[in-house]
């Protein structure tokens, strides 16, 4: 930290000396902090990403190779970061589990480094994207190239990524993932993004009302629920299931889950279908033998309670259904910040006695999942 420090002063007092050559005194440590701020306000550059402040509405289209389009909608709000010099856009889908983005916009304005970038992060992983790119002012959009490494060839791969600004309420993002060893590319990602109004007095844009053939191209829109067979499953037909029947019937409910015109209690038995569906594949991965009906029965009333001698007496599918158990109960909206704080620590108490079973035998834990 202290060597961070002196390099920073040290750069600062030479950035100093160089704008002030006709001051016989040093600057003060106070001088030289406000000719730094000074040269790092934002730039011209950074008016067009300033367009993303605000509160929005987006709807989204995931194409993936050999698998059925699929969709889903959120909420997004864009905001200043540290006087204008960034902008933080963060989103959060609707559907469950509900799966959170923050994306930092920025423009490196070095001489030799003139770009924009993004710094991207989110809850699929625990690492960061940061592709860098150019304005191009023909279509008004940010066009971004990065490179991740793909998680299941453990390669990197390339992709592109544009920001198209169609309106002031209107903005699309297109991702393209790049074949290896080509610039091939093919489109994965696509997402509209609509303003939301913030004032009662200003209806604003109403999110899926934009009429831009753009928008219709892109086929991001979902158009009603008449358009797609909505899955209708009862417990004895996903009991019966085999493996590849079970994954692909969750792929359709999580396609019909996503559609925004479906009436309350259609979304209602497509959630309990997703949550059997679910339920049914993690048991035949673990071989578990209870049936739809029991592993569908409500909690019993209170609180998961557990003793240290409990916890160490759990084998592993016991500390397993212990854990699934306590992370139910923690998302009870109702719970005391005692009570929250109370499972939570259950839950990593289990979570360690599982780690430690597996050192020991760990044949006994091997699980698809």
């Amino acid at each position: 930290m202290i060597q961070t420090v002196l390099a920073c002063s040290l750069f600062m007092t030479a950035s100093a000396f160089a704008r002030q050559e006709a001051t016989p005194e040093a600057p003060s440590l106070h001088e030289m902090m406000v000719l730094a701020m000074e040269d790092s306000k934002p730039l011209p550059e950074h008016d067009r990403i300033r367009s993303l402040i605000g509160s929005w509405q987006y709807s989204m289209l995931m194409t993936m190779p050999g698998m059925p389009a699929m969709r889903a909608t959120g909420t997004s709000r864009g905001s200043e970061l540290l006087g204008g010099r960034f902008i933080q856009f963060e989103s959060t889908s609707t559907e469950t589990p509900h799966v959170s983005n923050l994306h930092i916009f920025g423009y490196d304005g070095r001489k030799g480094r003139e770009s924009y970038f993004v710094l991207g992060l989110d809850t699929l992983g625990q690492y960061y994207t940061d592709p860098h790119g150019t304005w191009d002012a023909d279509s008004a959009s940010l066009q971004l190239v990065g490179e991740e490494m793909d998680a299941f060839t453990g390669s990197q791969q390339r992709f592109r990524q544009v920001y198209s600004f169609l309106t002031t309420n209107t903005i699309t993002c297109e991702v393209f993932i790049m074949k290896p060893g080509t610039d091939e590319e093919a489109r994965m990602l696509t997402i509209v993004y609509e303003r939301q109004s913030e004032s009662a007095d200003d209806p604003g844009t109403a999110a899926g009302t934009t009429e831009n053939k753009r928008l219709v191209d892109l086929g991001v829109r979902s158009h009603g629920a008449s358009k797609m067979t909505i899955p209708s499953h009862s417990m004895s037909d996903i009991e019966s299931m085999d493996r590849a029947s079970l994954q692909s019937s969750i792929l359709q409910i999580m396609r019909a889950r996503t559609l925004n015109d479906i009436e309350p209690k259609i979304r209602s038995s497509l959630d309990a279908q997703y949550d059997a569906a679910i339920s049914r594949l993690r048991s035949m991965r673990r071989g578990d033998t209870r049936t739809s009906a029991m592993r569908l029965q409500p909690p019993a009333p209170g609180l998961p309670a557990y003793s240290e001698s409990d916890v160490k007496a759990l084998d592993p599918a016991q500390a397993r259904r212990a854990l699934m158990e306590i992370a139910t109960a923690r998302r009870d909206p109702k719970l005391t910040p005692e009570e929250r704080e109370r499972l939570r620590i259950l839950f990593r108490d289990v979570y360690d006695q599982v780690q430690e079973v597996r050192k020991m035998r760990p044949s006994d834990l091997i699980d698809d999942e």
